[in-house]
């Protein structure tokens, strides 16, 4: 009896998201597991900013990880929109997302031509 009912709650929708969830959020640390090359130049519980300089890169290669304070609306735009920065903003020839876990979560990477 507690065999099946186990079995029949791990079949819930909401468990198979949150196990997705888990298994992009691994895949996401373990992006960044190795930071031995990068120097570290905030790193606070709220916000973590690191960057080192990258061959034929200028000038140099940022990791930022931040909690956005904003009304909702605009981190919803900010967030959804971060793949069409190439086309908007020219200094950043290149924006793209490597991991979506919802349309406000994700893992991109920005390349700015500063």
């Amino acid at each position: 009896m507690q065999r099946e009912a186990l079995e029949e709650f791990l079949r819930k929708e909401e468990v198979k998201k949150i196990e997705k969830d888990f298994k992009i959020l691994n895949e996401f640390t373990s992006v960044m597991k190795d930071m031995s090359s990068w120097t570290k130049f905030v790193d606070k519980p709220d916000s973590k900013i690191y960057y080192k300089k990258e061959e034929g890169l200028s000038p140099i290669t940022c990791f930022i990880e931040t909690t956005i304070n904003a009304p909702v609306l605009n981190a919803v735009a900010i967030c959804a929109e971060v793949a069409h920065y190439k086309e908007w903003l020219p200094i950043t020839p290149v924006s793209d997302v490597i991991k979506e876990l919802t349309p406000l979560r994700k893992l991109i990477y920005l390349r700015n031509a500063l």
